[in-house]
């Protein structure tokens, strides 16, 4: 009788197909993705705020470049006021514009013949320029609106006007070691429009004389010319702000320089300094509100980590960092303080 077979053990194996080996395989492919993305944009945002901060300087240097070309034609810098007299003066940006590739605009601009005595204010120039963009006057990195919308105070044909990002320095306030005999402590008692603000005029970009740089004694490389403000500004509680002048009332633009019968005290152009780079002062003195006339304390600001680009006498451009003494950013801004300027 032959024997039983044996039926022999078996495990029995379920082989995964290939569907499910494909999908695996996928998430797999998705998950290293997602990894070198995290790992490499980071990598691409700075090296493209690398490439904005480069424009940013280079800005700068061209504004560096056509103010000592001004200089040697007409043997001065311009002024923050223009004309400064008793009207409303330009901003040394429209002197500058034959220097900057703008000669057409500039031989068009109306110097004489203004309507309502102002030349800054010029309805006729602000339509020249409407919608204009000057790219040399705009941060790459600037999150804040390049153009505004006149106010109704001024002409209601004027069109959207832009706003700059770089403001001439038209001195500093006082420290506790010196007072410049340019100073006043406050511009109130001048005219009550201009609030609390601090003015001096013992920068080379003065809101109300122009300088020739042999009275910049402290030397060019020791003497700011221009500053960035291309960033909006925090105050004590968080919130953020554009304090730049001309903003609010928004009556400004960046062909507008002073009122020349308030003595300087009314500027659009410059600014003094009075703190740090970034310093959370939104609505504190010479900050108030969203810019406007009483805001040319506004200090220097940016998007770019860590302070703001700087334009010296000399047309060297460096980076003023957050933290920078005062004391020594005012020296800087100061033509004559006669002070020793300390590393920064």
């Amino acid at each position: 009788m032959p024997a039983p077979r044996e039926t022999a053990s078996r495990s029995t194996h379920i082989l995964p197909s290939r569907t499910a080996f494909t999908l695996i395989e996928l998430l797999v492919v998705i998950a290293i993705v997602a990894v070198l993305v995290g790992l490499l944009l980071p990598a691409v945002q700075q090296a493209r705020e690398a490439a904005r901060r480069m424009q940013c300087k280079n800005n700068l240097k061209q504004q560096g470049l056509a103010m000592h070309n001004y200089h040697d034609a007409n043997n001065f810098l311009p002024a923050g006021g223009g004309q400064v007299n008793a009207d409303w003066g330009h901003s040394q940006w429209v002197s500058l514009l034959p220097y900057l590739d703008q000669a057409t605009i500039y031989n068009q601009w109306k110097f004489e013949g203004h309507d309502q005595a102002d030349r800054g204010n010029n309805s006729a120039n602000a339509r020249l320029v409407s919608g204009l963009t000057l790219p040399w006057l705009l941060c790459p990195s600037s999150p804040l609106p390049p153009t505004i919308q006149p106010s109704v105070r001024q002409v209601n044909n004027w069109g959207s006007q832009m706003i700059s990002q770089y403001y001439g320095v038209a001195g500093a306030t006082n420290t506790a070691t010196w007072t410049g005999q340019g100073n006043k402590p406050t511009v109130a008692s001048l005219w009550n429009g201009a609030g609390d603000s601090m003015f001096s005029d013992r920068g080379m970009i003065s809101s109300m004389t122009f300088r020739n740089m042999s009275e910049c004694t402290d030397g060019l490389s020791n003497t700011l010319l221009v500053g960035e403000i291309s960033n909006t500004l925090q105050d004590a509680f968080g919130n953020r702000g554009d304090g730049r002048p001309q903003c609010s009332p928004a009556e400004g633009a960046w062909f507008k320089g002073n009122f020349g019968d308030f003595k300087g005290n009314l500027m659009y152009s410059t600014v003094v300094v009075m703190y740090t780079p970034n310093a959370p002062v939104m609505g504190q003195t010479g900050v108030a509100g969203q810019g406007g006339w009483s805001s040319y304390n506004t200090p220097f600001a940016s998007a770019h980590s860590g302070g703001a680009h700087v334009l010296l006498g000399d047309s060297s451009v460096k980076f003023v960092s957050d933290s920078i003494n005062l004391d020594t950013l005012k020296y800087l801004a100061a033509r004559d303080d006669s002070q020793i300027n300390a590393e920064y």
